[in-house]
């Protein structure tokens, strides 16, 4: 493994509050990057203090065919009672149980990151839920060296 990430996951219960994000469809590798783009030009205009947690939400329907099956969502954590006249959606995400690891390193690596934790999750004795895998950062690169970046990883499991 040439990525530093937990080898096992904790297992949580994770509430998350009131979501405003940018969301596109296609392919993570081609669309995220473009969803996080427009989702910063958007939050520009926003107090950037009222975004309390930073978030990439991922989902496979394997209901649908090619790009309509992948959905990711650029955003973050608000107050319930936040208003706002952005290009961005909102809404509740509600939350559950995750199998969560922590990865340190750069965003560019994310791919292999997730790689390395659907692997984990096959071998292990856990059913995944069908929601949206959701990566938090907990740096910001603003302030922090790119290789010392960590970013949380939370697989939805079933109870």
């Amino acid at each position: 493994m040439d990525i530093k990430i937990t080898p096992t996951p904790e297992l949580v219960d994770r509430t998350w509050g009131e979501l405003l994000y940018m969301e596109r469809k296609g392919p993570f590798q081609e669309h995220a990057m473009k969803a996080w783009q427009s989702f910063w030009q958007e939050a520009a205009k926003l107090d950037r203090s009222a975004l309390t947690m930073i978030m990439g939400l991922s989902h496979v329907d394997c209901q649908k065919q090619g790009d309509d099956m992948f959905t990711y969502r650029a955003g973050a954590i608000v107050a319930d009672d936040f208003a706002h006249s952005t290009g961005l959606q909102q809404r509740p995400f509600v939350g559950g149980k995750y199998a969560m690891f922590e990865y340190t390193g750069s965003y560019a690596n994310l791919p292999k990151a997730f790689e390395f934790v659907m692997e984990q999750m096959k071998a292990s004795n856990h059913s995944m839920r069908d929601d949206f895998c959701v990566e938090v950062d907990i740096d910001s690169p603003e302030d922090t060296p790119e290789e010392m970046l960590r970013t949380q990883i939370f697989i939805p499991i079933e109870s």
